[in-house]
């Protein structure tokens, strides 16, 4: 199980959706509700909706199962409720997998190094700006 806004869908979560993949047998993924990225990277953000990043998400091949993650505690929820025996994460959080909340469910905490320069959305809007 993974998560993550994947607001405009780039190569950086491509590589890392199929790391993750490489390493389960069912790969399920959360994708942030529109309010919750909101209140992470503010009110002119998510560029595409909520529904529209789930049917992207849906559509990649690595990608078996998508719900859309309202809050923390969801992710511990879904966690529990299917079981989850391994949670990916990017290296952001090496040292830091502590901090990674997945209940009682056992999950171990997988960091998948970026195997290129990290991109976000971000970053892309960023360049796209200063156009």
């Amino acid at each position: 199980m993974t998560s993550g806004t994947f607001d405009l869908l780039h190569d950086f979560h491509l590589r890392f959706l199929k790391q993750c993949r490489r390493q389960c047998d069912v790969l399920v993924v959360g994708v942030d509700s529109d309010l919750l990225v909101r209140e992470r990277k503010g009110p002119k953000r998510p560029i595409l909706t909520e529904f529209q990043r789930e049917m992207m998400m849906n559509s990649i091949k690595y990608v078996e199962f998508v719900y859309i993650l309202d809050s923390l505690a969801d992710y511990t929820v879904v966690a529990e409720m299917l079981s989850v025996r391994r949670v990916f994460v990017n290296q952001t959080f090496a040292g830091r997998e502590r901090e990674v909340k997945v209940g009682s469910s056992g999950a171990d905490v997988i960091i998948i190094p970026d195997l290129v320069e990290h991109d976000s959305t971000s970053g892309i809007i960023r360049r796209i700006k200063a156009l």
